[in-house]
């Protein structure tokens, strides 16, 4: 399988990002698999989507495999994607601020809604939109969508906008694409987020010795 590791990014990443991406690709070359590393630099994250898309899409590629340089994954999640012939699957990680949510998202009557992955929560499901920070998609999406591929959008009922990630999983549905989520690998994932330490939080954990 030849398999395309896109990747936007600013101009640094994180170095455990990295790790796990030099990991991830030792185990992909290892089982077999012929791969392919593109990164676009740049802020216009439907921008680099994109360029990385056509890269992909050019350079032969089966499958895309988006990683964000914010992410943290196993070093076989390349393998356990593939694994399950989808065409388009995912992790489900949660946002890196607090309170944090999943990003996996349904639309049903009318309204979105968050999907969760408990401790209890097994096997694939299949969802209206996923984060992209890691998912594999198959290059047919993108040689039988239209574009825009990637767009950010705005929704005037709520107020809000959207994400290309959202975008991206309902054109897809309309094309025949559907987006599935690996409950068993989100568990395993994290996306790495930024804190300002305080002595509260000293106060949080500190035990007061007994007078």
């Amino acid at each position: 399988m030849k398999v395309a590791i896109g990747f936007p990014s600013r101009e640094m990443v994180h170095a455990s990002f990295a790790l796990d991406l030099a990991t991830l690709m030792g185990n992909a070359v290892a089982s077999g698999h012929e791969m392919g590393i593109f990164n676009c630099e740049g802020t216009l994250i439907c921008d680099q989507r994109t360029t990385l898309a056509k890269k992909a899409v050019d350079s032969g590629a089966d499958y895309v495999l988006w990683l964000d340089s914010d992410m943290r994954f196993p070093k076989d999640a390349l393998t356990r994607l593939l694994a399950h012939g989808k065409d388009i699957v995912g992790a489900n990680y949660v946002t890196r601020a607090l309170p944090v949510s999943p990003t996996a998202r349904n639309f049903t009557d009318g309204q979105w809604w968050k999907v969760p992955t408990y401790n209890h929560s097994t096997g694939l499901e299949e969802v209206t939109a996923a984060g992209m920070g890691l998912m594999l998609t198959s290059t047919k999406v993108f040689k039988k969508m239209p574009a825009p591929w990637f767009h950010i959008g705005y929704a005037t009922a709520n107020e809000m906008y959207t994400g290309e990630d959202v975008y991206f999983g309902i054109h897809a549905a309309k094309e025949g694409f559907k987006v599935f989520i690996d409950h068993d690998l989100s568990k395993e994932v994290r996306h790495t987020g930024s804190i300002e330490f305080m002595h509260d939080h000293f106060a949080l954990f500190d035990k007061p010795k007994a007078p």
